[in-house]
């Protein structure tokens, strides 16, 4: 009778053993994937370039005189170049006063970001469709419209 219970509980034994084994291996697969949407993100990386020109200027009458120069936003169109790596971008808002945002984006393709500047802060907000990127940066004086393209 004894023969009889071994040779039953070694098949068990090897089942369970194996279904302990097929349950790890699917977990540790799980865990080595990207995070849900990695992909779709990682789709936008790439160089985008193009024009930033002025939507609103709130300048005019708020303040006299800003690091030398008179009132008012500068009109542009300007060249800028914004870069996006694994679901991050930087985007150099001023050259001359080296201001650049940093800020992130979702699986949709919606950018934000936001810096501190020497006129309060800078936002940027927009929406990367294809190979194209709009949006709007500014702060509480002066607001442009982006229209970039990637490389």
């Amino acid at each position: 009778m004894k023969a009889r219970e071994i040779r039953l509980a070694r098949p068990a034994a090897a089942i369970g053993a194996l279904f302990i084994l097929g349950a790890a291996g699917l977990a540790s697969h799980a865990f080595a994937q990207s995070p849900p949407g990695a992909a779709a993100v990682r789709s936008y990386d790439g160089n985008y370039a193009g024009a930033m020109t002025i939507a609103e200027d709130h300048a005019a009458g708020q303040r006299a005189v800003f690091h030398g120069k008179s009132s008012g936003c500068a009109a542009g169109p300007f060249r800028r170049a914004l870069t996006v790596n694994r679901g991050q971008f930087l985007f150099a808002y001023s050259s001359p006063r080296d201001v650049k945002i940093a800020g992130s984006i979702g699986g949709d393709g919606s950018l934000s970001g936001a810096t501190a500047s020497t006129t309060g802060y800078v936002v940027l907000t927009g929406k990367i469709v294809g190979d194209d990127l709009v949006g709007t940066v500014g702060g509480p004086y002066c607001k442009y419209s982006l229209q970039l393209r990637r490389a």
